[in-house]
């Protein structure tokens, strides 16, 4: 278990009520052993979620025009920046603040307070909301900052095959669970906020250059992009090379994207299969189909072991269209047939695949 606590820097002075304000409290545990040790990368991965929230958040609040390159100001990284107060190590039990040591009225908030209040509803928006994208927007109506806060709760959050649990909290006196069952709902949310100037793309990083031009190409379900990065992300960049990874960038045309910071490229365990093409339609899924992807010889190896898929392409993009049709052919093997035809164990398959798929009109196959 890891338990870290975030403390603000402040004076004595000042009550209980003001230092729940500024804290901010972070729990990682494994599930299997609540005493076993976490990966150090995994908790740098959640610290910098939560930082990059908060720079994001503070920002807007200080009134800052969103930029979609380039850094965040010096006021926003000194005032919002993290500090460590206490940590528990084992599993992660951590207590930390930010360096804000701006003084204001007793019944007034800090910039600071302001920030992590904000960060603690879109949280709690992720965690309960049903449009997470509208809520958010209308917390931070500039739709590319909503986005990008969007895109950091979605870094921040476990899934249901992660590991370990996560609480969170925001200037709260107890921290709360993030429910995994909401990453599939944050994702699509990712969806509905179209930002012209940036864009996701999932795939495997095949080729890098570190000549002047620094670039490295990304194979995906949409084809390949080429991505530009700056010097400074070298070295994150050549230690994904080979992995399945997310990124997210400014659009420079059709296949072009420019990276602007590390936080912009992020390896990821699994593919997430959003959504299925049956009798002709594109069907969102309720929860995604995660797909392990492998590279040997020159292929892609795609599988799921819950809904027995496998194929083999030599590109992502013709691999996902054929996990497509497996699982258009588990649809009408399954689902189209009439279940009091099927043994005990089929019903118990066919049942876990319509449960992937929201019950609208006639994509429900035989009743």
């Amino acid at each position: 278990m890891i338990e870290i606590r975030f403390s603000p820097l402040i004076d004595e002075e000042n009550t209980m009520l003001s230092k729940n304000k500024k804290k901010i409290d972070i729990i990682i545990k494994s599930e299997k052993d609540p005493n076993a040790p976490i990966p150090a990368l995994i908790v740098a991965e959640k610290f910098e979620s939560i930082q990059n929230l908060l720079f994001v958040i503070g920002d807007f609040i200080e009134g800052n025009k969103y930029r979609t390159g380039g850094d965040f100001p010096n006021s926003v990284k000194e005032r919002y920046t993290l500090v460590v107060r206490n940590l528990k190590m084992g599993s992660i039990d951590a207590n930390l603040g930010i360096a804000d040591t701006q003084q204001v009225l007793p019944e007034f908030d800090t910039l600071g307070e302001q920030a992590i209040t904000l960060t603690n509803e879109v949280v709690h928006i992720a965690q309960n909301d049903v449009d997470i994208a509208g809520s958010i927007s209308e917390k931070i109506p500039e739709e590319p900052r909503a986005y990008r806060v969007i895109w950091e709760l979605n870094h921040l959050w476990p899934d249901v095959q992660t590991p370990y649990s996560v609480q969170i909290g925001l200037g709260q006196i107890k921290p709360f669970h993030l429910d995994p069952l909401r990453k599939p709902v944050i994702q699509r949310a990712l969806h509905k906020i179209p930002e012209p100037t940036e864009k996701t793309i999932v795939g495997r990083l095949v080729q890098l250059r570190v000549d002047k031009k620094r670039e490295c190409k990304i194979d995906t379900p949409e084809g390949e992009f080429t991505c530009k990065y700056r010097p400074e992300m070298e070295k994150t960049v050549i230690t994904n090379v080979g992995n399945l990874v997310s990124v997210i960038g400014r659009l420079k045309d059709n296949r072009s994207i420019e990276l602007t910071s590390d936080s912009a490229i992020e390896k990821i365990p699994h593919f997430p299969l959003m959504q299925v093409t049956i009798k002709g339609r594109q069907i969102p899924l309720s929860q995604p189909i995660f797909l392990e992807i492998q590279y040997e010889d020159d292929e892609y190896i795609v599988s799921n072991d819950v809904f027995h898929l496998l194929v083999t392409s030599q590109s992502l993009k013709d691999a996902l269209k054929s996990i497509d049709e497996e699982f258009a052919e588990l649809w009408n093997e399954y689902v189209e047939f009439d279940p009091k035809t099927l043994t005990k164990d089929a019903v118990e398959f066919r049942a876990k695949i319509i449960s992937l798929l929201d019950k609208e009109g006639d994509i429900i196959g035989y009743a």
